[in-house]
């Protein structure tokens, strides 16, 4: 992998002028999220690479263009100490290869990246998937996070421009959110300066073709659903305490005749995520849960039941693209507000008003009376209509291709 690293650099470096780089803190999040972007992004034109540590889904990636490893820990921290070795080899990367537009992903990322970006000169796009469990933090860790926030947008803002060391340039750097309350937290921070700051809001990735296809659109199931019948219950996501999965485990005990079905890994990157030997208790302890593992598309194994996709994050979500796969098929969703309280109203999903238990018992009984009243078909063909017109994989990828092109 470091010599096709150096063969990559070299052959690069003089072709920089059409060039994008992708960074990302996992080659599974781009393989997951963007591989129609890079897709299209190859289409456009454009010298394409990308750049991620790596991992299982890193060999996907370079099938899908040229992969550059970031030879860094991937564990989740901010740690100041911790961010000396990532930037330093992004650094001896982005300085060798010097692309035209940097799109960098997630928080951690995004902060090397301004930093580096301000003392090469590089034009960036700065994607925030969420402004991650900081956000919800308060005291120190607060006081932390806006920080963070700061730095990033005050070191991407700014450039060297001769012997000027702070030049200001707001429109060297995009800074993309994918949801109006992260948007909204960001501008607030700089209100003085809101007309200057190119602050985009595009909400995910967006939904992929495979779910846009009407023939998987099924909530005519709902036609013959008794409304005091027993759910299926979903769980679509990492392993991590912030998504949730406590929680999901601690509502399947209030539904004993109900089945929950767990979609995802641990996450052994993150402090967030449960050990292997909580994941072996929960199995042998909760018995109508079902421990699926990760599995692609699995929303596509209930097509044909009465289930019921549940989101309860407790942290700063961006916009989970489940939701938007579950809208597609029909299938219900029950959500916290910090999931999709921005993207959606009550009239699409069901969103709770606390992340607690009764509240979504609350949720599930308004269910079962749409269903006795004969309601939510037409709720939930609404809710895939909105979808197909404002988030669709082509409509998010389309939008951000004209940034490349603007830069």
């Amino acid at each position: 992998m470091k010599q096709r690293n150096k063969k990559i650099l070299k052959m690069k470096c003089d072709t920089s002028s059409d060039s994008i780089l992708l960074v990302a803190n996992s080659s599974w999040y781009l393989f997951h999220y963007r591989s129609f972007l890079i897709s299209e992004i190859k289409k456009s034109n454009y010298q394409l690479s990308v750049l991620a540590p790596k991992d299982k889904y890193s060999n996907k990636l370079s099938n899908l263009c040229e992969f550059i490893e970031w030879k860094v820990s991937t564990k989740n921290s901010l740690n100041i100490f911790s961010l000396f070795k990532p930037f330093f080899s992004l650094f001896k990367i982005l300085y060798k290869f010097k692309p035209n537009i940097i799109h960098s992903h997630t928080i951690k990322p995004n902060l090397l990246v301004s930093l580096i970006s301000y003392f090469l000169n590089i034009k960036t796009v700065l994607s925030f998937t969420g402004l991650g469990s900081l956000s919800r933090k308060k005291g120190f860790q607060k006081l932390l996070f806006i920080l963070i926030l700061k730095s990033i947008y005050y070191f991407s803002t700014s450039e060297i421009r001769g012997l000027t060391f702070w030049a200001k340039n707001y429109k060297r750097t995009t800074f993309i959110f994918q949801n109006e309350i992260d948007k909204q937290l960001f501008e607030n921070l700089f209100k003085s300066n809101i007309k200057n700051i190119d602050v985009k809001l595009i909400a995910g990735s967006g939904l992929p073709s495979l779910y846009q296809k009407r023939q998987y659109f099924n909530a005519d199931r709902f036609y013959s659903s008794l409304p005091d019948k027993n759910f299926n219950f979903l769980f679509c996501a990492r392993l991590l305490k912030s998504k949730g999965i406590e929680f999901f485990l601690e509502l399947s005990e209030f539904l004993p005749d109900s089945l929950f079905y767990v979609y995802g890994d641990i996450y052994p990157n993150s402090d967030d995520s449960i050990t292997p030997e909580e994941l072996s208790f929960f199995k042998k302890n909760f018995k109508n849960v079902r421990f699926m593992g990760f599995i692609a598309n699995p929303l596509f194994n209930h097509l044909r039941d009465e289930s019921i996709l549940i989101v309860p994050s407790n942290y700063g979500e961006g916009f989970p693209r489940a939701i938007l796969e579950a809208i597609s098929l029909g299938i219900p969703v029950i959500a916290s507000r910090n999931a999709c309280s921005s993207n959606f109203n009550k009239n699409q999903v069901f969103v709770i008003s606390d992340n607690n238990v009764q509240s979504f018992l609350g949720q599930i009984k308004k269910l079962k009376k749409l269903i006795k009243e004969q309601k939510i078909i037409g709720l939930l063909k609404k809710s895939r209509d909105l979808v197909f017109k404002n988030y669709t994989e082509d409509i998010i990828v389309k939008e951000t291709i004209e940034i490349y092109k603007n830069k």
